[in-house]
């Protein structure tokens, strides 16, 4: 399947469908049949490439992570474009939705900051600033966030306080992390 023009950026699995969602350098999001493999709707208005993909966990919203310091959030059901979150200063590394409460979301920015979004308003809650670039982010269970960085550390946030809890060093660079349906962080 031909999905994107100069490259695919991000694919994900919406929750518990057949439904495979994709973003590329060509600025849109695409969502799938896995099945089949057909193209069922393309989310278009994204402003540089996507970087990242998540869906929050009621599958009512696709965001997307580009590299013109955004995030675009749009409603699965009819493709409308919910909002424009703005605020990081630098390319949106990554994004990631919380299991729990399915309007929160988290991304993570080259301008060294993870940023918590209410999606019901568009607003962020709140930020937290590193002295590491983190270059990924997941939400842990409860109200936590683990954030890749390129020191190759790992780091454990509480997303009320904003305080780091914990430090792990993993790798030489982190590139990716997700938690595990064991709710294990896991890190690449």
């Amino acid at each position: 399947i031909r999905a994107h023009d100069g490259g695919c950026g991000s694919i994900i699995f919406q929750n518990n469908t057949d439904k495979l969602i994709s973003g590329g350098q060509d600025q849109t999001v695409k969502i799938w049949s896995a099945h089949t493999g057909a193209l069922t709707s393309t989310l278009q208005g994204c402003l540089g490439t996507v970087n990242d993909l998540a869906v929050t966990n009621d599958n009512k919203f696709v965001i997307a992570a580009c590299s013109s310091n955004k995030l675009f959030v749009w409603e699965v059901n009819g493709g409308r474009p919910r909002h424009t979150l703005t605020g990081h200063t630098k390319n949106v590394c990554s994004v990631d939705a919380s299991w729990v409460k399915s309007l929160v979301i988290a991304s993570s920015s080259n301008d060294r900051t993870i940023k918590i979004w209410d999606l019901q308003t568009g607003f962020c809650k709140s930020t937290i600033m590193s002295s590491k670039q983190p270059q990924c982010t997941s939400f842990h269970p409860g109200d936590a966030i683990c954030s890749g960085h390129r020191d190759g550390s790992l780091k454990f946030h509480d997303i009320r306080s904003g305080k780091c809890f914990a430090t792990v060093a993993a790798h030489v660079d982190v590139s990716s992390v997700c938690v595990t349906p064991e709710q294990k962080p896991c890190s690449l």
